[in-house]
């Protein structure tokens, strides 16, 4: 009971966040916290805005993502499960994606997975539309982490923070709209 309670709070907070332009991090901490992770990432991996990105992360260096992301794409390289790349609010584990043979191959393995303990996780896609895809990664199971528990945990957190990702692009959107109205009545 105490993990249903834990998750309705989560999912609400996801919400709230949505409505915000704060620092994500506390609530990827408890993201992971709740799912079992100690590692929890935003990716945008492909946008027609800007190149891919880390956007927040908890649980390693925000400057390390970033610049792994910026060199190999590290994303883009892990999104497909037998042949079908990973759609807004479907989520897989990272064996699911891509063998530990093919996994060891990429070219970021032993100089940022290997060093920073990420071999095993979760994707989590949060949006996957023309305009970006963007990917919640968890990573570094914490011991004793029930895969069955933290399949259903994302299966009912996987909805809701599709839908809290989309309500702030819209909002985002919105502001954008607002500054441009302002700045033309301003000339």
């Amino acid at each position: 009971m105490g993990d249903d309670k834990l998750l309705a709070e989560l999912i609400e907070d996801i919400y709230s966040a949505s409505l915000t332009t704060d620092d994500p991090t506390p609530l990827l901490a408890r993201v992971g916290q709740c799912m079992g992770y100690e590692v929890v990432g935003l990716v945008t991996a492909r946008s027609r805005y800007a190149e891919t990105d880390c956007n927040a992360v908890w649980g390693l260096d925000l400057q390390e993502c970033q610049r792994v992301e910026r060199e190999h794409n590290v994303s883009l390289s892990v999104i497909t499960r037998g042949g079908h790349v990973l759609q807004s609010g479907e989520f897989a584990f990272r064996e699911e994606l891509v063998s530990d043979e093919d996994f060891r191959k990429l070219p970021f393995y032993h100089e940022f997975v290997v060093p920073n303990r990420t071999q095993h996780g979760m994707k989590i896609c949060l949006e996957n539309s023309p305009d970006r895809l963007i990917f919640a990664n968890l990573a570094r199971p914490l011991a004793g982490a029930d895969v069955y528990r933290q399949r259903e945990l994302a299966q009912r957190l996987a909805p809701h923070w599709t839908r809290a990702a989309r309500i702030f692009r819209k909002l985002q959107q919105v502001d954008v709209l607002r500054r441009a109205y302002s700045d033309v009545m301003n000339m």
